[in-house]
Parts: C-alpha cells; structure tokens; sequence
C-alpha cells in the first residue's frame, strides 16, 4: 500500500503529471514506486486502470508515459473513477440499512442517502468541470515558487530516486530542464 498520507489517486497524478509535462522520463513503476514510497506493483496496478480507462498509454517498448488524450480534455472525474467509484457506497461506506427492528431505521437511511447522494453529485460535478491543465496550473500557483525552482526541486528529487533505483538513469534526462 502507499505509505501514509499517499493514495491512489494522487499516484495517478502525478504519474498523469509527469506524463504531460516530462514526457521524456521513462517513469517506471519501480521510479513511482521510490517517489510515492509504495511498492511498484501498486503503480503498475493504478498505470493499468488509466490505461483502461483510456487516460494514459503505457506498455511494453515504451520508455515513457504518454497520456491518451490532451490534459486539457482529461477531468479529475476520469482519474478518480478511473481508480476508485465515486459513489455513496466508495465515498461514505454506506451501502445498506442497519438490520434489526427499529422503526425508523429504514427512514433514517433513506433520508441519509439522500443527503449522501446530493453530496456525491456535486463533488462529482466539482470533479468534472476541472480539467488535469487546470489543476496543474491550480498546483504551479499553490507551489508559489519560481518554475526554475520548481525543475530543480524536481531535478533533486530524481537524482535521489536515482540513488536508490540506479536503472533509472533519469538526471541525464533532465540536465536539459535545469
């Protein structure tokens, strides 16, 4: 699993991130792996489901992640329900009536999946009028830092990856973006 505080769908971002703006790093799931602090089979998994779901082309004989189609055409919608459904059930963990033989159990959870599915519906309208460019920029902005800053950032951190993963050979890569 992830370590603590990493989940799947921020996996997915970045790996759709590095996708569109460093299409030339050959992102193996054992390099996501280092980053995320997960075991490469969990990225190999969440690269499977952007694959179908149509997001990103991976696979053998590629040196790179390619996103299927432009980040400006890509919701965060489709990358979450690419990783997980985005339901009352996946969101809130409810999925059926409490048992036993209470008279108002069956309104109480009628009445609470109600206000639960009003939830879903605007998150997943939140979700679908943002495009992956626009939480990129959104993210660029937060980062509040120089983009020369943030390429070197980004430099150091392969560099480390390298350390710890040497088949990677990315930093030759990147001398080009410092």
């Amino acid at each position: 699993m992830p370590r603590r505080g990493e989940s799947q769908v921020e996996i997915a971002l970045l790996a759709l991130l590095l996708a569109e703006f460093f299409p030339e790093v050959d992102a193996t799931s054992g390099l996501i792996g280092e980053w995320a602090g997960c075991n490469p089979v969990i990225v190999r998994r969440i690269y499977g489901k952007l694959k179908r779901a149509g997001l990103l082309e991976t696979g053998p004989g590629r040196r790179s992640l390619e996103l299927a189609r432009d980040a400006r055409s890509i919701s965060l919608l489709e990358i979450v329900e690419a990783i997980t459904p985005l339901d009352r059930a996946g969101v809130f963990g409810v999925e059926a009536p409490l048992s036993g033989t209470c008279s108002i159990k069956s309104e109480l959870f009628g009445t609470l999946t109600t206000e639960l599915d009003q939830a879903v519906a605007a998150m997943r309208q939140r979700l679908a009028s943002t495009t992956l460019h626009d939480y990129a920029m959104r993210l660029l902005d937060r980062c509040n830092v120089p983009a020369a800053q943030k390429l070197n950032e980004i430099f150091s951190n392969v560099e480390e990856a390298e350390r710890r993963h040497p088949a990677a050979r990315l930093s030759k890569k990147l001398i080009s973006h410092k």
